[in-house]
Order: C-alpha cells, then structure tokens, then sequence
C-alpha cells in the first residue's frame, strides 16, 4: 500500500524526531556513562593510591593488626567496593577481606610493575564485572607488596541506568509536543497539496477549467478603484493580474508575465494578494491550465489544418503519374504515393516501415542500399536511368534521389521520384533507327550513284557487243554472262537503297513522249 503525501509528512516528521530523541539518549547515554565510568575509575585510583601510601609502614613492619584495619576500613567506604587484600613482595596474601577465604586465582589476575602508579584490568566473574586495581607498595622506590582493589562495575551501571530514565522522561514528553506541534503545522500544508493533486487528476481526464488557488478577499480593480472592464484581468475572481498579459494597470509593464513581473513585484496589488510557496504554486498552476487550454485550442486549428494540407498533398502525390516515396536516415519507408505503390503491387500500410529488402530481391535491394549510403554521406543528388523487369514486363524508369535536410543542416532521409519513361525509350529507338537508317541510305545513295554509272555502261557495251558477235560464238556467251552479272549487281544496289530508304514502289501511268523529251 502506498503511503498518501500527507503520511508520508507525518511518517517523515515522526522519523526525524525518533532520530533526534535517539540521538540525543545515545549521545547523552554515551557522554553520561563515559563521566560516571571515569570518575569511578579516579575514584578507584584516589583510593587505593592512598591506601598504598598507607599500608607501606605497616607492610615494613610486617603489623598484621593494622593492615587488616586498614583494608576493612576502605572496604567499608563504600557499597561498591567488594574487596581489599595486601600481598607481599613475593606474591603471598598478608590481608584480604574475603570471608569464605582467599580466592588464589584472584592473586594473579592483575599485577603491576615497580615502574608503573597502579594498573587496571576489568574482571569477569560471571556473575558481576568488578574493576580490580592494584597499586605497587614502595619506600625509597624499594617494592615491599601490592595493594589489591575491587571495585563493583554493577553500581556504576544502575546509575547509569537511573540518569537514563531520568533522561528519557522529560525528552519523550518533548517528542510527543513536537508530534502534535508538528502535525498541526503540516495539516494544512497537506490539505493544500491535496487540493493541488486533484486539480492535476483533473487536468489529466482533460478538464482545464480548475481553480486551484484560493478567492481573493479584494480584487486587484477594488485594490485600485479601477473601472476599466476591458481589462483582461477585470471580474476574474480567480486569476492574479500579475499572471496575465495585456492589462491595463498604469503600473504594469506590457508583455507575458517574464516581462512584467518585475514591476508587478513592486505593487501593493502584489504585496496584498500574493502568498506563500504553495498559494504561489497553485495560482501558477492555474495560469499554466489556462495557457495550456488557449495553447491547445490553436494545436487542434493547427492540427485541422495541416491534417487538409496532408490530405491536398496525398491527393496531388496520388494523381501524378510520377511515383514518389520518402525514407528516413535508416532508409525505412516513411511515405509513398498510390504510383509507387502500384509499381511494387503493395498498399501503404505494407510499404511503411520497411526497407528495400522487404520489398526488392537481393540483388536490387544491395545496390540501392550503396547508392542510397553514397547519397547519405556525400550529400550529392543522383540522377539515374534504369532498366527494371517485373512481373507486369520490363520498364524503363527515371530516378532522382536527393538527400532531405533538417532545419539544423543534418540530412535526416531521402525522396526519390522516378517516371515510367518506357514509352519515351521506345521512341528514342525509333529515332535512333530512323537515323541510322537515313545515314545507311545516304551511304547507300551515294555508293549506288558511284556504282550504277560504271554498271550502266558496262551493260550497255557488253549489249552493244552482243548485237555483233554471232551467237553461236564463245565470246557470245561470256557477252551474256557479263550481261546477266551486271543486272544482278544493279538489282543488288536497288535492294539496298530500297531497305535504307525504306521505301515503297508505286505503279502508275507514264507518259514517255515526255521523258524521251526530258532526255534530249
């Protein structure tokens, strides 16, 4: 479950003053039992110093009767020490204040050397802790024994203990003050939050006619006895007229609120109506959902508008008979027009958000993918003629590809626009042939001219010689052989200047009085 802004406040709150009381017991825990441990341990030290100092004449003496005085009146200083005992130079007990008898284990439990004042060691005797001191017995820096102290931990540590509760008292009554000062400080910083959350839910399901700060008690136009209703910020009840462009205040500068606030921070407008952060916050927040409502009203005309010019545009792009497609820098498809769509026997819908490869075969789709990095990266138009073969036949296409830039200058995809020039092909051809063929007769007319004279005249003597020589002679035949070759030839170049010229034969009237005429 999650927590709401206002437990979250609460949560935080009581937190941070649990950290604080916690602190301050461990820091005041800390400091307190440092001093009490401390001063028992000077306490301990003053007292066995002085006992040393004591027990040195009755040591030196060997009087039994004093030492033994003197160990149970130090005993009996104090509830917390629990024993005393002297031992001499070589270690063996000459007093001590146990009842059930020495305990030996205890003689070696702590020593100190001539050189050291004393030297502390903490015991554990399962049962209790006890600091146990001993304290070197010297005259004339000569060691006679050692003075043994114990010292019960276990009181100091009810102190301690009674100091904490003492502590922990009055600082838990200051904890519980501070929640409810607290909560009452964050209750309506909450209840305010609360109201501008819902006003954001609000404005999320669409409805920007919200009023999240509060009603003025006076309006800036009863502020300044102002009657000017045209006004933009007259009779608005629930906008601040610092918020709002083109008022009318003398005061004012003109412009959005960037402009104007500086000088608006100056009127006693301002000074009466303005609040804390968080009524700072809702009257922003007010302004920004009547700024967002204007903003988009003019996104939807926006939008109406250039949903009609896409629609123009697709129905122009759809008539032409040119195909046109846009790809992007990953050379998807991004648009393309009802001709292209024809030309690969796809619909829009399949075209969009593939690439060449889903389209083309291999072979195709490789080619175009380097001619179309080669655009990319050069930035250089291309202008190609390209034959294509598809299931509907081959095709002859004009291609241009150039490079789409942004507003920055970064190149961010290609358009192509390609034209079925088939038909132009076929005529090109034509041409080409009709002017070749038109070269080929002229050749062919100028060889026939040079060739059909010297024909002319061989066939006309080999004639003339036929009529003189008999016919039943050699040189008759070979006559008749030369005849019928140079017809041949003649019929040969007639051939070729007919094909050249493409030309046809007509039969028609001829009047030869008029050509023997022409002739002479």
């Amino acid at each position: 479950m999650k927590l709401g802004f206002r437990s979250k406040i609460y949560l935080s709150l009581f937190s941070l003053l649990l950290l604080l009381v916690v602190v301050i017991l461990v820091v005041v825990s800390m400091v307190t039992k440092e001093a009490l441990l401390e001063e028992n341990r000077n306490r301990g030290i003053s007292i066995g110093t002085i006992l040393a100092a004591r027990m040195a004449e009755p040591v030196l003496a060997m009087d039994f009767f004093m030492m033994k005085t003197l160990v149970d009146e130090t005993v009996r200083l104090s509830d917390d020490i629990f024993y005393t005992f002297v031992l001499d130079y070589t270690g063996k007990p000459l007093v001590h204040t146990f009842k059930g008898g020495f305990p030996v284990e205890l003689k070696e439990a702590n020593t100190v050397s001539d050189t050291r004042k004393y030297n502390l060691r903490l015991l554990d005797t399962d049962n209790q802790l006890i600091y146990d001191y001993a304290f070197p017995v010297l005259i004339d820096k000569d060691r006679f024994g050692t003075v043994r102290l114990g010292l019960l931990r276990t009181k100091v540590q009810d102190a301690i203990s009674r100091l904490m509760w003492s502590t922990f008292l009055p600082t838990g009554i200051v904890f519980i003050i501070a929640i409810f000062v607290g909560a009452a400080v964050a209750m309506p910083v909450t209840r305010r939050i609360k109201i501008l959350h819902n006003s954001s839910e609000q404005a999320l399901r669409g409805d920007l006619d919200i009023q999240t700060a509060p009603v003025l008690k006076k309006s800036c136009w009863e502020i300044m006895n102002c009657n000017k209703k045209e006004c933009p910020a007259y009779g608005k009840f629930h906008q601040r007229c610092w918020y709002l462009a083109g008022t009318l205040c003398p005061n004012c500068t003109q412009g959005e609120y960037a402009k104007k606030i500086s000088s608006c921070k100056t009127c006693q407008v301002y000074h009466m109506c303005s609040g804390d952060e968080i009524q700072s916050l809702a009257e922003s927040f007010d302004t920004m959902a009547l700024s967002l409502k204007t903003h988009l009203s003019e996104l939807q005309d926006a939008e109406k508008t250039l949903k009609e010019q896409q629609q123009l545009l697709k129905t122009v792009l759809d008539t032409t008979p040119d195909f046109v497609f846009l790809q992007d820098i990953n050379l998807a498809y991004r648009s393309a027009n009802k001709t292209f769509c024809d030309l690969v026997s796809r619909q829009e819908e399949e075209i969009i958000g593939k690439t060449d490869f889903d389209l083309f075969s291999k072979n195709r789709a490789e080619r175009y993918l380097r001619e179309d990095l080669n655009i990319l990266e050069s930035g250089e138009p291309l202008l190609v003629e390209r034959k294509i073969s598809s299931h509907t036949g081959t095709k002859w296409l004009h291609i241009v590809k150039i490079p789409v830039y942004e507003a920055n200058g970064k190149i961010r995809g290609l358009l192509c626009s390609g034209r079925d020039i088939t038909e132009l092909k076929r005529v090109q051809e034509q041409l080409a042939q009709a002017q070749k063929m038109e070269s080929i007769g002229q050749l062919v007319a100028g060889i026939a001219h040079e060739i059909n004279t010297p024909m002319g005249i061989v066939l006309g003597y080999s004639q003339l010689l036929l009529e003189e020589v008999k016919p039943e002679s050699q040189s008759y035949n070979d006559l008749k052989i030369i005849e019928k070759q140079t017809k041949i030839c003649k019929k040969i170049v007639g051939d070729l200047l007919r094909f050249s010229r493409r030309t046809g034969s007509t039969m028609k009237p001829l009047d030869i009085n008029e050509t023997i005429e022409e002739v002479l």
